[in-house]
């Protein structure tokens, strides 16, 4: 799992191998797209294209690219393989006075023999520049057919064409090299695989990186380094920049879910509040005006209290031997009390209900009643015989309010 997300990072799983071949009529670029999934590869696409502004238009181009230059400029010899000289001393031996300053050189090792290719680093230069400025990401370069080494050993043993060669392949090796015209394509099966002849060099690359082939040796390995750091550094800082928006774009979610929970509940927390504000003013009002209502009602029951008693007194002290009272209302209820009904008082009025024994002192009680100063006058509501020797009276006193 590791050495997976570890890959992902460095390179992904998606390649391209391009091989840049020269056929009669010019230049012509012939693209394979691979995808590794887990232990498999998978071809998702193979096309060919006459210029690189053409192949720039139609693929990702944040993906690796393994690129194969197989032009005349590239010049390859097979040699048999040697383990005494060093790669500089068989360089020079299949190629004369070459100044290694002036050119790269390839050269693979495979059984018994060598693959021995050279280029012009500037031609060689100048072709990366072309695909550095259309924004294709290099990061591996072979020189002439020396990645067929990498699928050899899965290819049928006889005569195998490339895109402007035919190999004959021997126990697993190229053992000779022929002109090919490139007219004819070929389909060829490596471990399950199809590919087609003209793409069988670029996915020999890929293959060759995706087996940690070492059989490469020569001058190209620092550029092939730097073409490679370039990219690995690239993308980390593509990859780092888009994990750290997903991330700051995460967190400002979630802080806006957390906003907006906290919201919603500081917007409830207000709406009650504002409620509780308006009841609570509505309250104090109400409390107020309970308060003055009751200073009002204590101020009349105070004053009532104080004319009430001096009211009884007076009628007590006038009232007959022979008169019995039973009830006296002061400012008795027009009517009786109802629900949501308000309470009517007959206001400077009292009721006085009794028993009489004597008529005349009955009467002569009511003359001294009118000539008190707080009367103003005494009507007889009610008078009824009740027994023979007593008799049921009531009276309404009106109160002389001035």
């Amino acid at each position: 799992m590791l050495d997976r997300i570890k890959t992902y990072a460095n390179e992904g799983f998606l390649y391209y191998g391009l091989e840049v071949c020269e056929h009669a009529n010019g230049l012509r670029f012939h693209l394979v797209q691979v995808q590794q999934k887990k232990q498999e590869l998978v071809i998702l696409e193979e096309a060919s294209f006459v210029t690189l502004h053409e192949l720039a238009n139609t693929i990702q181009k944040e993906l690796p690219f393994f690129l194969t230059v197989h032009t005349k400029e590239v010049l390859t010899k097979l040699v048999a393989s040697t383990h005494t000289d060093t790669i500089e001393a068989v360089v020079h031996t299949s190629f004369p006075n070459l100044d290694f300053t002036n050119f790269y050189y390839e050269v693979v090792r495979t059984k018994e023999q060598l693959l021995i290719s050279i280029c012009r680093k500037e031609q060689l230069d100048s072709f990366l520049e072309e695909l550095a400025g259309l924004q294709l990401k290099v990061v591996a370069i072979s020189l002439g057919f020396s990645p067929i080494s990498n699928s050899a050993p899965y290819l049928p043993m006889g005569k195998v064409l490339v895109s402007n060669k035919e190999l004959v392949i021997e126990n697993e090796k190229v053992s000779a090299v022929n002109p090919n015209s490139g007219d004819e394509n070929r389909t060829y099966t490596i471990n399950g695989l199809a590919v087609k002849s003209t793409h069988l060099l670029g996915f020999s690359s890929i293959l060759g990186h995706l087996l940690k082939s070492t059989d490469a040796d020569g001058n190209l390995q620092d550029a092939k380094a730097h073409l490679r750091s370039d990219f690995t550094n690239k993308r980390h800082f593509k990859l780092l920049l888009r994990s750290s928006l997903v991330f700051i774009l995460g967190l400002l979610f979630v802080n806006f879910l957390i906003f907006n929970h906290y919201y919603e509940k500081v917007g409830a927390i207000e709406e009650a509040l504002a409620v509780n504000d308006a009841n609570k003013e509505q309250l104090l009002r109400l409390k107020a005006e309970v308060k003055r209502k009751e200073d009002r009602l204590n101020a009349v029951l105070a004053m009532a209290n104080s004319r009430t008693s001096l009211f009884l007194d007076q009628l007590v002290q006038s009232l007959p031997g022979s008169l019995v009272l039973n009830d006296v209302q002061y400012q008795p209820l027009q009517k009786p009390i109802r629900a949501s009904k308000p309470v009517l008082l007959i206001n400077n009025s009292m009721i006085v209900s009794g028993q009489a024994s004597d008529n005349s002192d009955f009467y002569s009680w009511i003359a001294a009643l009118e000539k008190l100063a707080w009367i103003d006058h005494v009507e007889t509501t009610d008078y009824d015989y009740s027994s023979r020797n007593s008799s049921d009276f009531s009276i309404k006193i009106t109160i002389n309010e001035r």
